[in-house]
Order: structure tokens, then sequence, then C-alpha cells
């Protein structure tokens, strides 16, 4: 405060890139973020690694934080934006997604449900340097149920292909994320779709040794002629805790 008074300049940066308001976006300091934005802190500025407060607020999971920052006008549309060398291999794994994304990333509920309330679209698509993911593709490889039903509830498209042709259920498969794969499959996520290897969630499955999965997905109900019937009673059973053998039709 007494910074400020002497007219500090409020978007001085640490030696990380860090402004005040982005560490009072990681830590949600309501009352300091409310006043630095008062004395005209840059609510859009992105840091060396390419993090915007809001972008920092949703991947920290301080929702309280962003209504005061959408309300100076904080762009909710803005996307991370590697741009020098970052120590975190995980700010390199992020490049390209939007606040949906990223609270999907560090399964953050209540921020995904802010965004969403405040019209955020459900499908949109990161960057291709990330394979124009979804946002339930990123909980769906991360293996975070509660942000997966969270997101179909609200009518994300259970079977959206990335750049590489896989739907959620490829990235949960491949990561042997069981529950992701029931509530998946509850939703009709299709067993049989391919991706550009031509690689079926099953087989993913089967190529990392996920006995569960395999079994789920090869007990996930399919008509004869391909189309896709609800799963709940195959997907609701306990899968067989001392099954060693699965065979794949």
């Amino acid at each position: 405060m007494a910074l400020l008074e002497a007219n500090a300049n409020v978007n001085n940066r640490n030696k990380r890139g860090f402004t005040a308001l982005m560490e009072a976006c990681i830590t949600g300091h309501l009352n300091v973020t409310s006043l630095l934005l008062r004395h005209g802190a840059d609510v859009n500025a992105y840091n060396d690694c390419g993090f915007t407060p809001f972008m920092l607020a949703c991947g920290h999971g301080q929702v309280h934080v962003l209504e005061t920052l959408l309300g100076s006008d904080a762009n909710i549309s803005t996307r991370i934006q590697i741009v020098g060398e970052c120590p975190s291999k995980i700010d390199h794994a992020l490049n390209g997604y939007t606040a949906l994304h990223t609270a999907s990333y560090f399964d953050h509920k209540n921020v995904t449900r802010f965004l969403l309330k405040r019209g955020m679209d459900i499908n949109v698509r990161s960057f291709r340097a990330t394979y124009n993911v979804t946002s339930l593709h990123v909980a769906s490889e991360r293996g975070f149920p509660s942000i997966v039903k969270c997101l179909l509830e609200h009518g994300a498209k259970v079977d959206a292909k990335d750049s590489r042709g896989r739907t959620p259920l490829h990235a949960a498969s491949e990561e042997g994320h069981d529950e992701v794969i029931k509530l998946l499959l509850n939703y009709n996520a299709s067993v049989s779709a391919r991706d550009s290897d031509n690689m079926t969630p099953l087989i993913l499955a089967r190529n990392r040794g996920h006995v569960n999965a395999i079994w789920l997905l090869s007990h996930a109900d399919q008509d004869q002629d391909g189309s896709r019937k609800p799963s709940k009673l195959h997907t609701e059973l306990k899968t067989p805790k001392n099954e060693t053998k699965v065979r794949i039709l």
C-alpha cells in the first residue's frame, strides 16, 4: 500500500516476470487484487511464460478472484502462449490452452463451473501445438471424473476428435482411467472410433496393459450395425479384481 501511495509502478515485474497482480491471483488475495486493479494494474498482461492473471487464477483454483478480474475487463477467451524458456514442463504442456482447458487440467471443478456459467465455449479447442484438444480430452487424459462429469452434463461433445483423430475415450483408455471410461460410456462414447493411426480405445488400452479398461471396453454394448446404445448396465458393473486374462473380440 505504501508503495502505491508513493506512485510506484503497479505493473513492475519480478525476476520471474510476474506482476504484483499475478502474485495476488495465484495466492487468492481478493483485497490485494482489487486494490491493484484500482491503481491501474494490467489485467491482461502476460508473464514471461505466457500466463495472464486470469489464467493463473484459473490454474490455482482461485475462483473468487475471477469475478473481480472479469469486472476489470479480463479476457476470458485468452490462451496460454508459451513465449520463452520456462522451468516447468507443465508450462509447455499447457501451451495453447484456454482458461477452461487449464481448469480441467488442474481438476478445479469450481473454476470449470464458473467459466461455463459465464458462457465459455465448452468445446473450444487448444492450439495445434497441443493437438486441438477440448477440455473433455484434457480431463479424460488426466483422469478427473468430477470434471468429466461436469463437462458432459453441460453438453460437451463426447466423441469430439482432436487433430490426431482421438476422442476423449481414446485419451482415458490409453491412460487406464477406469472411472472416466465408465462415465464416457454412459454418455454413449463410441468404442469403435479410430484415430489417424487406426487405433481404437480398446487397442490403446490393450497396448498399455490396462486390464480393467480392456474389460470395460470389450463389454460395452454395441448394436450389430455399429450404432451405439447406452452402456450403463455394463459400466456400473465392478470390474473383476482377479481377472488377469481378457479375450479381445
